[in-house]
């Protein structure tokens, strides 16, 4: 996805590849994409960093996917912001996940976020107009 990554300095010589996070020129992360084998983390992650840096464009945390993901991990969303925050890398986020939930839980939180599906036709004009991205 051209644009959706970008090196940063870390030193002399030294750079990372990190997710660029402003959500107004591309999407997040999908949906499916695991980290730690937590489905919607990565995704989870690019919002919060798009909503730290100003630049969400029409995507949330809460409600949705990523407030449900968090709930059932057991982590306020503001200690999630907090954390993402303070981490320089995905694998930050992550160790601090594991630090602060269950990671025998993981499997069926993500068995649970990709089986989710409309309840009905209403429910999926309800949630177009809460989130046009989805259109």
């Amino acid at each position: 996805m051209a644009g959706y990554f970008e090196e940063v300095a870390e030193g002399p010589g030294m750079t990372t590849t990190i997710p660029d996070f402003d959500l107004r020129a591309h999407p997040p992360r999908p949906s499916r994409e695991k980290l730690g084998g937590i489905s919607f983390l990565p995704r989870t992650i690019d919002k919060v960093r798009a909503k730290l840096a100003g630049t969400m464009g029409p995507f949330k945390i809460g409600p949705g996917m990523s407030k449900i993901l968090l709930d059932d991990l057991g982590i306020p969303e503001t200690d999630f912001i907090a954390a993402v925050r303070d981490a320089k890398s995905d694998e930050d986020v992550l160790a601090w996940v594991r630090a602060h939930s269950d990671p025998a839980q993981y499997d069926a939180i993500s068995e649970k976020l990709e089986n989710r599906t409309f309840r009905s036709t209403a429910h999926r004009a309800e949630m177009e107009s809460r989130y046009p991205v989805m259109r």
